[in-house]
């Protein structure tokens, strides 16, 4: 975990959530082994076992869609009742032996999102929108009898239907691409609209910022080799920006600030605060980093959690390049078994 929190208040106070790409189902990891669930292998040459406890080595999608469940529980339980939480989830296909138990034929396209977001409505959660991240350079794939996959699914999830969300502070420009004079506005959101003062024969003109749209074109951006699964900076900055704001939350409530329509941000509360403070990001897949860059950059501070030693050292690094890091929280096997036997204890 790093912020400025020890790991007890970094869990249990953590204000806001912007969450990254867990890993996926069927995950290609280093190695020789046969998935036979829960995280264990048997090695296809010798018969060794080994265990693993990372999300995505699950042997189908069933036990896997149960992880991320429980997952997502413990992060509806930290975040706040006005919170949001972004998952962002990658889709899979049958192998060509299909899935009999789950009655999938061979080649079909599992619709994991869609499994997973209906699996965590009956969970509690409010499913506001399913975002489409559309890749402008996608990976290739080997396939002649498909289109290529060229985008991923972002779930905009709540805890409460009453929620904070600023969709103007990501800065959205609304944009006609008609000429002045020709038409209703193009792609311009009604609620942004502007009759032209001399009559409708001029159309409509541009009116500023616009309300966050549900489909992100973004491209990728330089990333160190070493990461499996980078992602652009700005999918969690859309994140963070929307569910969490640019200026800050209030020192007494934690309510985030609102913009005007992306201007002059104001308290949303009424404790009489005058100077926000940073906010809070949870990142419970943290891989790279990438989100607690981001959320910095954003003068926000960010709890991340990762299970590979590997990327927490490789996150650890670039959060201390940047000049961030506060506080490190390393969690070995015995002491994790430990904290939850008292856990259980307690309760």
């Amino acid at each position: 975990m790093q912020g400025r929190v020890s790991q007890e208040e970094g869990v249990r106070e953590a204000e806001r959530l912007g969450a990254t790409p867990p890993p996926e189902i069927l995950n290609k990891y280093t190695g020789v082994g046969k998935a036979v669930g829960n995280g264990n292998f048997v090695c296809e040459l010798c018969g060794a076992k080994k265990t693993d406890l990372q999300i995505g080595l699950e042997p189908d999608y069933v036990e896997y869609i149960n992880r991320m469940v429980d997952v997502c529980r413990e992060v509806k339980r930290v975040l706040r009742p006005d919170g949001t939480f972004f998952l962002n989830i990658g889709d899979s296909y049958t192998t060509s032996s299909g899935n009999k138990i789950t009655g999938l034929k061979p080649k079909d396209l599992i619709q994991v999102p869609a499994r997973l977001a209906i699996r965590l409505q009956e969970d509690g959660w409010y499913l506001r929108s399913e975002i489409i991240w559309a890749k402008t350079a996608p990976m290739p794939e080997s396939v002649s009898d498909r289109p290529t996959m060229s985008h991923e699914k972002i779930l905009l999830l709540t805890k409460s239907p009453n929620y904070f969300f600023d969709g103007y502070a990501v800065e959205d420009l609304s944009v006609s691409m008609l000429a002045p004079g020709g038409g209703t506005g193009g792609d311009l959101a009604w609620e942004k609209r502007i009759k032209h003062p001399t009559g409708s024969d001029k159309g409509w003109e541009v009116a500023d910022f616009r309300n966050m749209r549900s489909v992100w074109h973004l491209g990728p951006e330089q990333v160190p080799d070493w990461h499996v699964a980078p992602f652009p900076t700005e999918v969690p900055r859309r994140a963070i920006l929307s569910g969490l704001g640019r200026a800050g939350v209030c020192a007494k409530c934690g309510r985030p600030w609102k913009s005007n329509k992306g201007r002059n941000w104001a308290p949303t509360c009424t404790c009489g605060s005058t100077k926000p403070v940073p906010g809070m990001v949870l990142d419970p897949f943290m891989g790279s980093g990438t989100t607690a860059l981001v959320a910095n950059s954003l003068g926000h501070d960010c709890v991340g959690i990762e299970l590979n030693p590997d990327n927490a050292r490789q996150a650890r690094q670039r959060i201390i390049d940047n000049g961030r890091l506060t506080n490190i929280v390393t969690i070995d096997q015995g002491t994790l078994d430990e904290t939850l036997k008292q856990e259980d204890a307690q309760w």
